[in-house]
């Protein structure tokens, strides 16, 4: 399994959420019903994203970026539920060209139903679209680790994890779109559809954090994935001094990394800038104590931009020991900004899981 991507919510605004590359889009709906990227709701305080459906609208959500086309899907989520619905109101989705191949639902009895196509017509019509649900419920309120694992083939599998614990399993034809090997893309947070009948759907509000996506490529180095990942926290660190490499022209003053350390980043307003190719910019962080379980991947999130026409990439780099290891990863920069998140599974240094004093310096290059 290979790690496609992971969030907390925390470090862009709402309106950067769409821009700047972290969801395709987000569906707002109508009447009461909403989704945004929301100051002070999640775990202890941090952003989240929060979901609220109504009883007149319950097309609202939002669809993350395009992943490549695999058979198997793992997400993992941190989600906190609120009013259970008078049928059923979606959680998760799991698509195919925009379009939903498999769905994870809040049903009236609490438990957590999974169907094929989306929860209003397995709300509907039960005995057609949906395969089972949970074992255990979930009550209203609640903040459970959600994980589900979905391969979509005509001999497909089904499983549903709640706190680390197998609570639903299914085996069968998963393909509900009928794709011919087209599997999954796509994965969407909230309810999946068209407006729905306001006597079947009541409304929930789910909070988002922690969200983690594997699918079934195989995965470099040897810190790779081979199932569910259990409880996972996500954190976001920002840069609190300059580091070894201070070769970007900062827009005032001479500290690189205040220039950097914005929440959320506030475009132009302050910034560091290149033109050379080879040019570093490094910066070091204080991690958070971490009291139990390891470092299961790294990510360096820049925001940036270009100015002109041509070619613009850059690239994330470790500083450890006095040595400097590029990533593998270049990313393409747009005239807009946007956010190019690079993962590393495992230290470069060591080639084994990260250990915290081993993330303490990173930085970017311009590659082209």
């Amino acid at each position: 399994m290979s790690l496609l991507w992971y969030d907390n919510f925390g470090h862009y605004s709402n309106a950067q959420a769409t821009t700047s590359g972290q969801f395709a889009s987000i569906i707002t709906g109508v009447g009461g019903s909403t989704a945004a990227v929301t100051a002070g709701v999640g775990r202890g305080g941090v952003p989240a994203f929060k979901v609220v459906t109504d009883r007149t609208d319950y097309n609202v959500g939002g669809v993350l970026t395009t992943f490549p086309t695999t058979d198997t899907a793992i997400v993992g989520m941190r989600v906190n539920m609120t009013t259970v619905p008078g049928a059923a109101s979606g959680i998760v989705a799991i698509t195919a060209s925009g379009f939903t191949q498999t769905c994870f639902y809040w049903k009236a009895d609490g438990t957590i139903g999974c169907g094929l196509r989306g929860p209003f017509h397995c709300a509907l019509d039960p005995a057609t679209y949906e395969v089972g649900a949970t074992s255990v419920a979930v009550s209203s309120g609640s903040t459970i680790y959600l994980e589900i694992k979905v391969k979509t083939a005509t001999a497909g599998t089904i499983e549903v994890f709640i706190d680390g614990t197998s609570r639903f399993t299914y085996a069968g034809d998963t393909d509900y779109l009928n794709a011919g090997g087209l599997g999954w893309n796509g994965i969407r947070v909230g309810n999946p559809g068209a407006n729905g009948n306001p006597f079947v759907m009541a409304g929930s509000t789910f909070i988002y954090n922690d969200l983690y996506i594997l699918d079934s490529s195989t995965q470099a180095g040897p810190n790779a994935f081979s199932d569910v990942l259990g409880d996972c926290y996500i954190y976001e660190v920002y840069p609190t001094a300059d580091g070894n490499y201070k070769q970007w022209t900062p827009s005032t003053g001479t500290d690189h990394y205040a220039l950097v350390d914005d929440n959320p980043p506030n475009d132009d307003t302050d910034y560091v800038s290149a033109t050379t190719v080879s040019l570093r910019d490094s910066y070091l962080y204080t991690l958070p104590t971490i009291s139990s379980g390891g470092i299961l991947a790294t990510m360096l999130s820049p925001y940036a931009r270009k100015t002109d026409a041509g070619v613009r990439r850059i690239v994330d780099m470790v500083r450890a020991g006095g040595t400097d290891y590029d990533g593998t990863s270049e990313q393409a920069i747009n005239i807009a900004y946007q956010f190019k998140p690079m993962i590393r599974t495992f230290d470069p240094s060591t080639s084994a899981e990260w250990q915290s004093a081993a993330v303490t310096e990173r930085g970017i290059k311009v590659s082209a």
